[in-house]
């Protein structure tokens, strides 16, 4: 079985007998024929560049999953670390307070309202 696509088939037949609008005919099949394998060579290159954006992509919405999770252990951290400031600021205000250090317990509670 012949292997030849069919629009070079069609050409070859054209140009059996000769005749010169059919050697143009043929002339232009072979032509078609060969701007139609150019476009589909550029949809296969194009089409592994989707495949290879498809990849980048879901690589990076993997890394922006690990960094949406680190940034929430973060702010928890920071947010602990405010509460544990806060709650020794004020042991230390009350402290001052027993000691009669009022101006100083006073500053102490103004560092926390910064």
């Amino acid at each position: 079985m012949n292997q030849q696509p069919e629009a070079l088939r069609l050409a070859d037949a054209l140009e059996e007998k000769e005749y010169p609008p059919r050697r143009a005919a043929a002339d232009e099949l072979r032509r078609l024929h060969a701007e139609n394998e150019d476009h589909i060579q550029q949809l296969r290159k194009e089409q592994l560049e989707v495949e290879r954006l498809h990849s980048v992509n879901a690589q990076l919405l993997e890394a922006l999953g690990a960094l949406e999770e680190y940034s929430k252990r973060v702010g928890n951290v920071a947010s602990n670390l405010a509460a544990i400031a806060a709650a020794e600021r004020e042991a230390c205000a009350k402290l001052c307070d027993g000691e009669g250090l009022y101006m100083t317990a006073a500053a102490i509670r103004a560092r926390g309202q910064l």
